[in-house]
């Protein structure tokens, strides 16, 4: 049995942009996100659905992950 879980972290959706839009300092809520993820931008949806389909497909069936510590 495998297991694996995608978290995706900040994700450009409708709900994100709601929480910018109602930041009075949207520019630094956005630099504080994209500064926390190694790839220094925000996901997209395409992205995150891309690798939940590999890890839930047959050739991801050697694949899973344990915790670090």
């Amino acid at each position: 049995m495998t297991a694996n879980v995608v978290c995706p972290g900040p994700t450009a959706t409708p709900m994100l942009q709601g929480i910018v839009d109602a930041a009075p300092d949207a520019e630094k809520v956005i630099g504080a996100m994209t500064s926390a993820v190694p790839m220094k931008r925000v996901g997209q949806p395409e992205e995150i659905a891309a690798a939940v389909k590999f890890f839930a497909s047959d050739e991801a069936a050697f694949i899973t992950a344990r915790r670090s510590r």
